[in-house]
C-alpha cells in the first residue's frame, strides 16, 4: 500500500513537471513521441524512488530520517513547480534563454542538454526572488559578485567578469594561429580593392584600473591585446591601435572619465580619446579626413550611463546585475550631443546583437567606411564622421554560424575605402577567430 502511495505522489508530480514542460513556446502542436518520451521516463524514475522509500521505510527506525529525505526532495522539486515563460529578465536585463528544440534541420540537436539546463536555470520558479534576496545579503560585503558581474564598494568600481578573464588568459597557439589566418584572409581580400583595413582593441577597466582589482590575482600581468598586437602587425594592409598606456595615464590625470565605473562601455569622452587616435592613424593614409573635437558639442551631465548616443540614461549593466542602486552612482560624466552629426540612418536590420544600419553624417569626410566589432561601435560611430558609414554588431552575428563570407557582397557593394574593427579587448579572441569558419 505504501509503495502505491509514494507511486502515485511522484507520477503526479512527474506529470506536473511535464505539463510545464510541453507548455512553452516551441510546443505548439502535439508530438507523441516527445510526450511518450517523457511520460516513459517519469514512471521509470517514479517506480525507482517509490521502491527505495518503502525500502527506507521499512529499515528505519527512527522515522525522523525518512522525513528529512522527503522533505530535502520536495525542496529539489520546487522549482520546477511553475516554469516561467518569460523572455527577458528585468531584474538582470538580459535576454533569457530559449527552450532548445530536440531535433534541428541537420538531425538530433547534440547540444539539447547543454541548452535545456541554460533554459531551466533562467526559468525556474522563484528565480527573481532569490536573486533579489542573494543581492540584499551580498549587500552588506565590500566584495559582490552576482550574475558574471564583480562590484567592489571601496573603490565603486563594477567589473564584467568573462571579459576580465579575456583580457588576462592567453589563448592557445592554435587559436592565434587561426586568427592570425582570419585576419590576413580579410586584409588580402580588402587589399584588392585598396580598402584600407584597421583593427581597435579598446582597452577595458580590467586592465587600466587592474591595480584595483584587489579580489583577483593573473600569473599573466600582459594583457591578450597586446600579444594579439604583436602577432598581427606585420600583416601587410593592416594597422592596429592599441592605446592601454594613454588610457592608464588619463585615469591618473582625473581630466574625465573614460569608462562609466557601473558599466561596461566607455563613456564619450573615452570613445572620442580612441576615436582621435584611430583617426591620427587613418589620416596618414587619407590627409582629407578631419577629426571632430569634443568642444564642437554641447554637453550635459549626470551620474547614469548613456551607452549609445541616442539611448537613454539608465544605472549601467553592472550596477543592474549587482547592487541595481543609484547609491553607488557617485561619478559625474559629460554627455555630448553628437547625434547632432547625424543627417539619417538606413536600417538594414534591427536584430538586437546584430544590427546593420548605414550612418549618413554632416559635412563627413569624403570617403565610405565599414565599422563592425563589439557593441563599442554604437557610440564609436557617433563620431566616425565619413559621408556614409555602413555598421555591423558582431555580438549575434557570429553566434549565428555566420563569418564575414556572409559579408563579402555586402563589402563589394558598398565600396568602401576604409574598414574598421573595433572591439572591447576582453572579446578580442572571441570574435576575431570566428570571422571565418
Amino acid at each position: 500500500m505504501k509503495k502505491i502511495i509514494f507511486f502515485t505522489f511522484f507520477l503526479f508530480l512527474g506529470m506536473y513537471f511535464e505539463r510545464h514542460f510541453y507548455e512553452v513556446k516551441n510546443f505548439k502542436t502535439f508530438d507523441i513521441s516527445i510526450f511518450s518520451s517523457c511520460l516513459l521516463i517519469t514512471f521509470l524514475l517514479c517506480k525507482k524512488i517509490s521502491t527505495n522509500i518503502c525500502n527506507l521505510t521499512s529499515n528505519l527506525t527512527n522515522k525522523i530520517d525518512l522525513y528529512f529525505v522527503i522533505i530535502c526532495f520536495t525542496i529539489l522539486c520546487i522549482p520546477i513547480f511553475n516554469i516561467s515563460n518569460e523572455t527577458k529578465s528585468i531584474t538582470e536585463n538580459r535576454n533569457l534563454a530559449i527552450h532548445p528544440n530536440l531535433t534541428t534541420e541537420t538531425g538530433l540537436n547534440l547540444k539539447f542538454g547543454e541548452q535545456f539546463n541554460s533554459w531551466l536555470s533562467d526559468h525556474f520558479y522563484l528565480r527573481d526572488k532569490l536573486i533579489n534576496a542573494a543581492k540584499n545579503i551580498n549587500k552588506s560585503n565590500r566584495y559582490y559578485l552576482a550574475d558574471d558581474a564583480y562590484f567592489d564598494k571601496e573603490e565603486e568600481l563594477f567589473i564584467y567578469i568573462p571579459q576580465l578573464y579575456g583580457t588576462y588568459f592567453a589563448p592557445e597557439k592554435s587559436t592565434l594561429k587561426k586568427i592570425k589566418n582570419n585576419v590576413k584572409k580579410l586584409a588580402n581580400q580588402l587589399s584588392e580593392t585598396n580598402t584600407k583595413l584597421y583593427i581597435v582593441f579598446a582597452p577595458q577597466k580590467s586592465s587600466i584600473y587592474a591595480d584595483k582589482l584587489k579580489l583577483f590575482r593573473f600569473l599573466n600581468k600582459n594583457t591578450v591585446a597586446n600579444l594579439l598586437k604583436k602577432e598581427l602587425d606585420n600583416i601587410s594592409n593592416l594597422k592596429v591601435l592599441y592605446p592601454l598606456k594613454e588610457f592608464k595615464e588619463l585615469s591618473l590625470q582625473h581630466i574625465d572619465y573614460t569608462h562609466f565605473y557601473s558599466d561596461t562601455h566607455m563613456t564619450d569622452f573615452g570613445t572620442w580619446v580612441l576615436y582621435s587616435d584611430l583617426m591620427n592613424i587613418i589620416q596618414k593614409d587619407f590627409p582629407r579626413i578631419k577629426i571632430t573635437q569634443l568642444n564642437e558639442f554641447k554637453y550635459e551631465e549626470n551620474k547614469y550611463v548613456r551607452s549609445m548616443a541616442t539611448s537613454d540614461y539608465f544605472l549601467g549593466d553592472m550596477n543592474q546585475r549587482t547592487v541595481n542602486s543609484e547609491k553607488y552612482l557617485t561619478k559625474t560624466y559629460k554627455h555630448y550631443d553628437v547625434s547632432k552629426m547625424l543627417n539619417k540612418v538606413k536600417v538594414i536590420d534591427d536584430t538586437e546583437g546584430a544590427s546593420e544600419k548605414i550612418y549618413y553624417h554632416k559635412n563627413g569626410s569624403p570617403y565610405k567606411a565599414i565599422l563592425m566589432g563589439s557593441s563599442y561601435v554604437n557610440k564609436f560611430n557617433s563620431f566616425f564622421n565619413f559621408d556614409q558609414v555602413y555598421t555591423l554588431q558582431l555580438n549575434k552575428f557570429l553566434d549565428e554560424n555566420r563569418d564575414l563570407s556572409d559579408f563579402h557582397n555586402t563589402i563589394s557593394d558598398f565600396h568602401p575605402n576604409i574598414f574598421v574593427i573595433i572591439i572591447n579587448e576582453g572579446n578580442a579572441v572571441k570574435y576575431l577567430k570566428k570571422l571565418y569558419h
